[in-house]
């Protein structure tokens, strides 16, 4: 009790959330959905909004294809500047950055203008690799060379400053390897460590204080596979094993618990393929198998799968929101702030969020010694007129939370009005200096946020 209250005081986030997660149900299977337009093997994909980019084909291999989840239809963007294979994919506030492969080259597409640039290349050509991002840097794992030497180096490119850096090095060497951040984690699956060695090995890399630490191995030893992270989890899909050859197998990894249970396998066995969750749903993407390059595109609805709904902070694009630890703001610099999608919204140290584009992301703060990790969901939305600055306001300001679309569903209080009020359509006005909880009740179901009230 003592800490929670430590806790509550001294942090101006969301606490005591229900977020409850189901594993896919046996009634869950894959859908066909509309092929890619050439067959696409390796596939790599990254989601913005509702539309999916895939990039690399077996014939040309610098073709950009842009599948639009809503209307199941595809379109052709500007193809990359250079041909390459095994290479990594990263999202980083509205842009792609390919990685590596059989080059060492670094090419930007920037989405908004459909155009490409050229970064700072990497500082060893490395292909059959994998990259996540978290915040504004893309950390690069592991891969090979021509010269059949595997890798376990981790270098660290930040996007702001066109820099590298390296990281600690992962145990395992292995290429054909994939990754996935969840918060300020990069979790590490597979791949092949050599003359035919296929792993089965997780390991999990921490961000903030640049260490390893070992997760449950995977049930399936397998490479050339593809995840997806929904909430917690991360859906470990498709590739290789030495046991079963191509593999439609899914397995669904519990970062929480660090155990494995067993998802709905594809209809199409495959390697190489890509695959990307938006909208409830994840879709895979070509890759290969025995009958060869693949224009396959199957999806698996896992909307019963979402966290259920949070209270989160309701913000316009281009708008902003200070978060704060305490009444004094430069305290904030005490902590790593970061958000887990930056194309959605960003976070300086000092707490500070901008709002990118429409869509959601979280903002985790971090002490130094990884104690305390704690997180506030931000909404991003387009064509509002109500919002301001949130969770830290000052005496007169307002924000607008959110819950669900149709708010005549949610129920709003305030456990101290003379600190902070709320209306009926979540809007909160900062009346005194203090801290105060307001309540949603939706579906049941209690939400909090603590808002913080400053002169």
């Amino acid at each position: 009790m003592k800490r929670f209250i430590a806790i509550i005081m001294t942090l101006c986030l969301i606490l005591g959330l229900s977020s409850v997660s189901v594993w896919a149900t046996e009634a869950a299977t894959w859908q066909s959905e509309t092929p890619v337009p050439e067959k696409t093997n390796p596939a790599e994909a990254c989601t913005v909004g509702n539309k999916i980019y895939v990039f690399g084909a077996i014939s040309s291999g610098h073709t950009v294809k842009i599948y639009d989840t809503e209307t199941d239809t595809w379109a052709i963007a500007q193809s990359m500047p250079i041909y390459k294979t095994g290479f990594g994919c990263s999202l980083v506030e509205g842009k792609v950055y390919i990685i590596g492969g059989s080059s060492k080259s670094v090419e930007i597409y920037d989405i908004q203008t459909d155009t490409w640039t050229m970064g700072q290349p990497m500082t060893v050509t490395r292909q059959h690799i994998s990259s996540s991002a978290v915040g504004d840097k893309i950390y690069v794992f592991g891969g090979s060379d021509a010269g059949n030497k595997w890798y376990t180096t981790v270098e660290i490119y930040d996007t702001q400053t066109d820099t590298w850096t390296t990281g600690q090095s992962m145990p395992t060497k292995r290429d054909q390897l994939s990754t996935a951040a969840v918060g300020n984690k990069i979790y590490v699956f597979g791949g092949s460590g050599g003359s035919g060695n296929i792993l089965d090995k997780v390991e999990i890399y921490d961000t903030q204080t640049d260490t390893w630490t070992t997760g449950q191995s995977m049930p399936t030893r397998r490479c050339a596979l593809s995840l997806s992270v929904v909430g917690n989890k991360i859906y470990v899909i498709g590739g290789y094993s030495p046991s079963e050859s191509y593999l439609d197998k899914v397995e669904i990894y519990d970062t929480q618990t660090d155990t494995w249970t067993n998802g709905p396998s594809m209809l199409t066995k495959r390697q190489n393929l890509g695959t990307t969750a938006v909208g409830g749903k994840i879709y895979a993407i070509g890759g290969i198998n025995s009958s060869g390059a693949l224009k396959v595109v199957e999806s698996l609805d896992v909307s019963n799968e979402m966290p259920t709904p949070s209270l989160a902070v309701l913000l316009e694009e281009g708008d902003t929101v200070q978060l704060s630890n305490s009444y004094n703001l430069n305290k904030n610099t005490n902590y790593t702030w970061s958000s887990t999608n930056e194309s959605v919204a960003t976070v300086d140290g000092n707490g500070k969020v901008t709002a990118v584009s429409a869509g959601n992301t979280d903002i985790y703060v971090q002490d130094a010694d990884g104690t305390f990790n704690e997180c506030i969901p931000i909404k991003v939305v387009a064509g509002t007129d109500v919002l301001r600055s949130a969770v830290h306001l000052k005496i007169g300001e307002t924000a607008a939370l959110y819950v669900t679309d149709d708010i005549s569903e949610v129920t709003w209080s305030s456990m101290d009005e003379s600190i902070a009020t709320v209306s009926s359509d979540g809007v909160i006005i900062g009346i005194n200096r203090g801290l105060t909880i307001i309540q949603a009740t939706y579906n049941g179901e209690m939400y909090q946020i603590y808002v913080r009230v400053t002169r």
